[in-house]
């Protein structure tokens, strides 16, 4: 019988790091100029989630129902996007009136259509909307991965033979990125390229497919297992404090990757004081608005054109906005969304999309 995940609170304060490091890159950058790390963190867990996910139900019935996958996935995510697009056109109307180039009704079908990311690759400028190029490169994920896993299913691979073929498939996206490093100079192409990211998000999936075989229990059960995450952890702080940037970040990405793995592994299985730390208290509140905080923090400190006297209203509110729209909109579309799950809201209710920055 294949492992369930179930409700994992540690998880909440992976989501919490993670977006802090995010938000310290935005308004601390000489402290955190590297905590764009949070994105790479982020792209790990969603595979993880998602795929165990859909592994769950295909054990339940056989098959997975890619309608209510599809539908879930857009009650939680879309909303609460929607509120951000309408303050966002509603400043630009005011400041910029109707004919604004790339702003007001035109700056809104990128970010809904996701396909945001490849409008920044092919030149669009970066504005208070650049970190929802993140969210287009999970939608796109959310289509294409359970065509591909329901393929695989179909095609007879279960357990650790559907591991190591999407462990492949990781490895080959991975060797697609370094390629691309290696030959391709553009520096948007290669850090909002849907697959210049498809091996963080694939080194999740196959980090579910082998978590849910039991072939990693032996490896967590080890002396080695706290601390490899301790270190694996201690690598993504200094990454995020000591790195001048997403340009160095990126080139970084394969080994960010993995040490992202080992924590989202041990998050996965602490138990005790890791995971007291982790999932209670204020940590794992702002990991349950972890999603508020990626879509807001950005638009204030960028709207405000980045000046120091406003730096902390901006913070103040980057915390307040994504609370009210915690509480008004995405705690009702989730209590909508279990409606249409055959479970309550474990692990699914923990699934975010990549925080990114600019």
């Amino acid at each position: 019988m294949a492992r369930q995940l179930g409700r994992r609170p540690a998880l909440d304060g992976v989501r919490a790091i993670a977006v802090l490091g995010v938000v310290g890159q935005h308004y601390f950058g000489g402290v955190l100029p590297g905590g764009a790390v949070g994105v790479t963190v982020f792209f790990v867990l969603s595979g993880f989630l998602i795929t165990t996910l859909l592994l769950e139900e295909w054990d339940r019935h056989g098959t997975v129902s890619l309608g209510r996958f599809w539908a879930r996935r857009g009650l939680r995510l879309i909303p609460a996007l929607l509120l951000l697009l309408a303050v966002d056109l509603a400043v630009h109307l005011a400041i910029d009136g109707w004919a604004g180039p790339g702003k007001g009704w035109a700056a809104l079908w990128g970010p809904l259509s996701y396909v945001y990311n490849w409008m920044l690759v092919t030149g669009r400028r970066p504005n208070e909307l650049t970190p929802l190029w993140s969210l287009s490169v999970e939608e796109q994920f959310y289509v294409a991965w359970p065509l591909l896993l329901l393929a695989l299913l179909a095609l007879g691979l279960r357990g650790r033979r559907l591991a190591a073929a999407v462990s492949v498939l990781a490895v080959a996206a991975l060797g697609w990125q370094l390629r691309s490093w290696a030959a391709v100079g553009a520096y948007p192409r290669l850090y909002y390229g849907t697959d210049m990211r498809a091996y963080q998000l694939l080194t999740g999936c196959a980090l579910a497919c082998l978590w849910r075989t039991g072939a990693l229990d032996r490896v967590c059960a080890s002396r080695v297992a706290a601390p490899a995450s301790w270190a694996a952890g201690g690598a993504l702080a200094a990454a995020a404090v000591l790195t001048p940037g997403a340009r160095v970040i990126t080139p970084l990405g394969s080994l960010l990757t993995g040490a992202s793995a080992v924590v989202v592994l041990a998050s996965v299985e602490s138990r005790g004081t890791a995971e007291a730390r982790l999932g209670r208290g204020p940590l794992a509140a702002i990991g349950r608005m972890s999603y508020g905080i990626y879509l807001w923090n950005f638009f204030f400190v960028d709207i405000t054109g980045w000046r120091p006297g406003y730096r902390a209203i901006d913070l103040v509110l980057a915390f307040l906005v994504p609370y009210l729209s915690f509480r008004l909109i995405e705690e009702p579309c989730r209590r909508m969304k279990e409606r249409w799950s055959e479970q309550p809201a474990t692990a699914e209710d923990g699934v975010l999309v990549a925080v990114a920055a600019p």
